[in-house]
């Protein structure tokens, strides 16, 4: 399994070579055998994002989330065994109630991000590896949000996206989704 991981990786980076920075604790974490699917890993675990876009209308699903009262796409913890884009689906099914599989979905950035304590789950400070994937819809999926993780959910056009996802925004900005197809 690591090893898929490194070459998901390694594609990425053949195409986003200004982000080596961004990802090199990912790549070490991985090399030096830390195991990065266990959610218990402080230095850093996998996480995966699924970042739903209606092509109708060019507008993005936020999920407002229960405990940290902030906006972000659906995704959560990669589980033991599980791919990226799995567990990307996987947390977009389970947390926005979607069923059906988006239309394409292309892995469009990995960020590492610090992620604060969290003493009602026994979590000191640690890392997300997160891998992020566009889902292309071409019409608006139904939504039944899991109110045990999110309590409100909205469809957010490209500007506000960048909010919460900068780096994403950026790497779209000037890019018709359409043509990821």
């Amino acid at each position: 399994m690591k090893e898929h991981v490194l070459e998901i990786l390694n594609t990425y980076l053949s195409d986003n070579p200004n982000d080596v920075p961004r990802v090199k604790d990912i790549i070490d974490s991985l090399i030096d055998g830390h195991d990065v699917w266990d959610r218990k890993t402080m230095t850093g675990h996998l996480t995966g994002t699924a970042l739903v876009c209606d092509l109708s209308t060019n507008m993005f699903l936020m999920l407002e989330h229960r405990a940290l009262k902030r906006w972000f796409a659906p995704g959560g913890h990669i589980d033991a065994g599980e791919l990226p884009f799995d567990a990307a689906l996987r947390e977009m099914k389970e947390e926005s109630g979607i069923t059906q599989d988006p239309k394409s979905a292309i892995l469009v950035d990995i960020d590492v991000h610090e992620i604060p304590a969290r003493a009602d789950k026994g979590e000191g400070v640690h890392n997300h590896f997160d891998f992020r994937y566009l889902m292309l819809y071409d019409t608006k999926p139904d939504i039944a949000i899991d109110m045990n993780e999110a309590q409100d959910f909205q469809w957010v056009d490209f500007d506000r996206l960048k909010q919460e996802y900068p780096e994403i925004h950026e790497k779209l900005t000037g890019v018709d989704i359409r043509s990821l197809l």
